[in-house]
């Protein structure tokens, strides 16, 4: 049955209660899928429902009585705006929090391709695809400002940033002595027993 039907039946079930009697009326309201509000006589089996119990006063006060019936309707008409503005509302939280998981993932990602270069290479992929070699101080920079977008994109989102070195990289250095001596102390450390 429709809300406004339900009004209808409500309202003259009310007017033909024998004088000086009390009448309790049951209405089930539930919400259709748009959050509209659904008043019925039987309970639905496929949403949750919320019944209400409407009591009377006697017949020759039937201008009361229609009055308490619409001022419980109008409440419950209410109610369910109010649930559907919080599942609204919900949702938008929900979207919002996706969003700034994906721009922390983003932002995280960066950060991690600039911090695991190899400390030689420090290579940075520019808009238009093309790469370019960055001096260290720059490449440091540019790990700085990734890190305070992490910092910006991941406020909210529980996770444990990664950490980079802030010390220069050391070029590695060559040891000493010729190749075949260098060859003999490589085979020597393989052939030692542990």
């Amino acid at each position: 049955m429709n809300s406004h039907l339900m009004r209808a039946t409500i309202v003259m079930s009310v007017s033909l209660i024998p004088a000086g009697a009390t009448l309790a009326v049951e209405v089930h309201m539930s919400t259709d899928q748009t959050g509209a509000p659904v008043f019925s006589d039987q309970m639905p089996t496929d949403r949750p429902s919320e019944t209400i119990t409407i009591e009377t006063p006697p017949a020759g006060d039937s201008a009361a009585a229609q009055q308490r019936v619409e001022e419980t309707i109008n409440e419950q008409d209410r109610r369910a705006v109010e649930r559907k503005d919080a599942a609204q509302t919900t949702a938008a939280s929900e979207q919002a929090a996706k969003q700034q998981e994906g721009a922390c993932a983003a932002a995280r990602s960066h950060l991690e391709s600039l911090t695991n270069q190899p400390p030689n290479r420090r290579l940075v992929i520019e808009p238009d695809g093309s790469s370019r070699r960055v001096p260290w101080e720059e490449m440091q920079a540019m790990i700085k400002a990734a890190e305070a977008q992490v910092a910006k994109d991941c406020a909210g989102v529980k996770t444990v940033p990664a950490t980079t070195s802030t010390q220069p990289p050391t070029t590695p250095t060559r040891s000493t002595g010729t190749a075949s001596e260098r060859s003999k102390g490589a085979a020597s450390e393989r052939n030692k027993t542990p």
